[in-house]
């Protein structure tokens, strides 16, 4: 990775090619935004950053970042609000680490990876979600709460 060498310009431009290919790319937004951000450009961090978090809602470092750069330019209630979110963030994050971790110890409990699938869908990785409620179906294939998160997870988003 330029950046990672010290070449920003090179990253700033491969950045910039990817976000041309694919407008909501992660990875090349959060890069950007930090590029910015690092060159003193709070204002063109938030841009940037700001269209990272409205495309990935759960990722939490483009919004720590984003809290980052409204806090350079001063603006603290924008800043507060999105570490706020980070840390609910990280909350769930933990949470699903945790019921992960029992789950690999419990390895017959159909309810625990049910949480999973529920926790999955709330950090907004629906596939996740999927395979823990089919995980939690083939321990228990009458787990009714498992059977409705799946029916609606499969459901069309527009019928």
């Amino acid at each position: 990775m330029p950046a990672a060498l010290g070449d920003k310009a090179a990253a700033k431009r491969l950045a910039e090619q990817a976000i041309g290919r694919d407008p909501s790319h992660l990875q090349a937004r959060y890069l950007k935004g930090m590029l910015e951000l690092e060159s003193g450009d709070a204002a063109a961090a938030v841009e940037v950053l700001k269209k990272a978090v409205e495309a990935y809602p759960k990722e939490w470092r483009p919004r720590y970042s984003l809290a980052m750069a409204y806090k350079r330019l001063g603006d603290d209630a924008q800043a507060a609000e999105h570490l706020k979110l980070v840390e609910e963030v990280r909350e769930l994050r933990d949470r699903f680490t945790k019921l992960h971790n029992q789950a690999l110890k419990d390895t017959d409990n159909a309810d625990l990876r049910f949480q999973l699938g529920v926790a999955a869908q709330q950090l907004d990785k629906p596939l996740l979600a999927i395979s823990w409620f089919q995980a939690a179906l083939a321990l228990q294939p009458d787990h009714q709460p498992a059977q409705k998160a799946l029916r609606e997870s499969r459901a069309p988003a527009n019928p």
